[in-house]
């Protein structure tokens, strides 16, 4: 039986799973954030930071921020913007990519970071270009983060994919 008939769509987490975004070892997420922190004079510790991966980023900022949330989000997106173009695919992600879609298998991308730096990312890797991924979405699309699957069902009906059996999930966090 072909891969197709058995598998429908594999959905990829980003950051960690198919995107490398360490800078000197430390995830770009995770610099942003203590940046990001940082600039408001919100000392969380890295330990801390690390717990929130997988999670929607103004939900974290939101909950850690306090009052000056807003302004620590918004350092923080300049932060994940101003480095998308240092990011590089995992080795071994695009050939799996082109291996799902040669057997006739749907391939998308869900990540937490906010829709411009998704967008910036998945530009700067060349995989939409490319013809890698079908589709991708973020938790700012949805309004829900994971382990919420609105992301999911929303990649399953974008790509009228109605069969939840068919589909596969990759990710590096519990939450994904």
């Amino acid at each position: 039986m072909a891969l197709g008939k058995r598998l429908n769509l594999v959905v990829f987490d980003m950051a960690g799973t198919t995107v490398d975004d360490r800078m000197d070892g430390v995830p770009l997420v995770l610099r942003s954030y203590d940046d990001a922190f940082r600039s408001r004079g919100v000392e969380v510790p890295m330990a801390v930071l690390n717990e929130q991966r997988g999670r929607d980023k103004w939900t974290v900022i939101r909950e850690l921020g306090g009052e000056d949330a807003e302004e620590i989000y918004s350092h923080f997106n300049a932060a994940l913007l101003s480095n998308a173009d240092r990011v590089r695919g995992i080795q071994g992600a695009s050939e799996a990519f082109r291996f799902l879609r040669g057997h006739s298998v749907r391939v998308a991308l869900n990540t937490g970071f906010p829709r411009e730096v998704a967008e910036g990312i998945i530009d700067h890797l060349g995989w939409e270009r490319e013809g890698l991924i079908d589709a991708w979405t973020c938790s700012e699309d949805v309004g829900r983060s994971r382990p919420d699957p609105a992301m999911i069902h929303a990649l399953m009906g974008g790509l009228g994919v109605g069969d939840p059996s068919t589909v596969m999930k990759v990710d590096d966090t519990a939450t994904g």
